[in-house]
């Protein structure tokens, strides 16, 4: 990418913006940014062909909704569970 329009950014920049992503990320080694995100991409993909499948579904009966409901408050728990024991695991304190 040379030319006129081509990025021209300093070493410094690049690294405040990887310490930002892995911030973001919640990793504490630069290594991990690749894993985290191909991790994130493969949970969405998951999210996303549930919620595909959800919206093929009639969900007219009040209790089909409900076990639903129940279902995805679960699969939120143990996401919000995952996160926690990997914010955990990268902790300086570990």
């Amino acid at each position: 990418m040379d030319g006129p329009d081509a990025p021209s950014h300093d070493l410094p920049w690049y690294r405040s913006r990887w310490k930002r992503l892995m911030d973001t990320l919640s990793v504490s080694e630069p290594e991990a940014v690749v894993k985290e995100v191909q991790r994130l991409r493969a949970r969405v993909e998951r999210l996303q062909a549930q919620h595909e499948a959800l919206a093929e579904l009639d969900v007219s009966d009040p209790e089909r909704a409900l076990q639903m409901i129940e279902n995805m408050a679960d699969q939120l728990g143990e996401l919000y569970a995952e996160r926690e024991a990997q914010a955990r695991d990268s902790s300086p304190e570990s």
